[in-house]
């Protein structure tokens, strides 16, 4: 006896993975967070727009918010695995730096990611989640990949780290103070940071005349050691703060402002809180000044700090608030405006299009902004290229100081 049977099945087989249903996803989210927005783009205008249905899109994904999370995640993921391999593959660390760096550049100026962060900016009053995971999935992960990539050339002996002049500090300590490991760079840039870094940690334990410099020094073609040079200075407490030229306000008022402090008697023995003071400190007590002075109708008020070791040499140790610095003033915006006009002459001699300022900067039409801002780079000089507002052609270039101008143009008159 012969039997038949008869198969059915359960339907169509699918036409695609979830994977490339994913994508399609991502394209469709893609297109309407840059367009409408992330608060004004709902989970059926996604589906409609990947053309599936929400029970779909709530099946590969639990929310708006995980898809937009997801979308960063995949972007960025195709962004970086470019950056990774040039760093990797590089053997020389120069030039692995140098092509890391630059693919890094390449990452932040890329269209899509100008759209995400622009979108990401605009809605992260109302959604502090987006910038989070854009700057977890994103900037963040780019630092990580590159310190930990340095770490490994350190622990090959490619980058030596030693100190001359510590002689408070052991060594171990400072090498924990250096931003090398935590920004995952180690140029000219980077060494300057940590030196500075490293004064300012002199000046937390009571150094505040410390100074840090530093040099570079090869010693093979796989090898350098960076030296840093100490000065400690002398251990210093503070022993009084004073404030000038505050007629509206108590010294007593303006001390509860700042958070210098004096040294406790009981700091001898381990004991209380502050007596020490960093320049930087200096800065910020001066900007909470002004911005006390400010909140009490005082809007046109300023204020710096200065440390002495002596009342004859400008007060005691600590912060003295002096509200008025029309000379510094005068002198800065006398320098921008120089430099400015130089840079217009050169690039009206140049026959370069830019745009007449009256700010720290011009915008200047070099036919190929990225190209020439990466050349420039390789060259140690920083501009702004402006591809990410629709100007490709344009660079944003600072006012600095006459020499650094006159180096800019120098620069460009090679390039084009």
């Amino acid at each position: 006896m012969a039997a038949l049977l008869f198969l059915k099945s359960r339907g169509r087989p699918p036409l695609r993975s979830d994977e490339e249903t994913r994508q399609i996803v991502f394209e469709a989210a893609r297109h309407a967070f840059a367009v409408d927005g992330y608060a004004a783009t709902s989970t059926e205008e996604l589906a409609r727009r990947a053309g599936i249905s929400t029970k779909t899109l709530y099946r590969l994904f639990p929310g708006k918010a995980a898809l937009f999370e997801a979308m960063c995640v995949d972007r960025l993921e195709r962004l970086l695995s470019a950056v990774d391999l040039q760093t990797n593959d590089e053997v020389d660390i120069e030039a692995g730096l140098h092509a890391a760096l630059l693919a890094c550049a390449d990452l932040a100026l890329d269209p899509d990611v100008v759209a995400l962060q622009r979108m990401v900016l605009q809605e992260s009053a109302a959604f502090p989640e987006l910038a989070a995971n854009f700057y977890k999935n994103g900037i963040s992960r780019t630092v990580t990949a590159l310190a930990g990539w340095l770490r490994i050339q350190v622990k090959r002996k490619r980058i030596a780290i030693a100190f001359e002049g510590n002689t408070s500090k052991s060594a171990s300590t400072l090498r924990d103070e250096v931003t090398f490991f935590e920004r995952g760079a180690y140029d000219d840039y980077e060494a300057s940071a940590s030196a500075d870094t490293l004064q300012r940690y002199y000046q937390k334990e009571g150094h505040f005349f410390a100074r840090v410099d530093w040099r570079r020094e090869r010693l093979s073609p796989e090898e350098e050691r960076i030296v840093f040079i100490v000065d400690e200075g002398p251990e210093l407490k503070v022993r009084g703060i004073e404030f000038e030229g505050n007629k509206a306000f108590s010294s007593s008022a303006l001390a509860d402002v700042v958070s210098v402090r004096t040294f406790p008697l009981v700091g001898y023995i381990g004991l209380g809180e502050g007596g020490y003071v960093t320049g930087r400190q200096i800065d910020q007590d001066s900007e909470r000044l002004v911005a006390y002075y400010q909140s009490k109708g005082y809007l046109e008020a300023k204020a710096h700090g200065e440390a002495a070791t002596s009342r004859d040499a400008l007060g005691q140790i600590g912060a003295v608030a002096a509200l008025a610095d029309d000379e510094h003033l005068a002198r800065s915006k006398r320098m921008v405006d120089e430099g400015r006009v130089y840079l217009e002459e050169q690039f009206r001699a140049m026959k370069l299009k830019f745009n007449p300022s009256a700010g720290n900067f011009v915008f200047v039409n070099v036919n190929d902004g990225p190209a020439v801002f990466k050349k420039l780079l390789a060259m140690k000089i920083i501009v702004r290229p402006l591809r990410g507002y629709n100007l490709p052609e344009w660079l944003r270039i600072t006012v600095g100081t006459m020499e650094q101008n006159e180096k800019c143009i120098a620069a460009l008159k090679k390039l084009l």
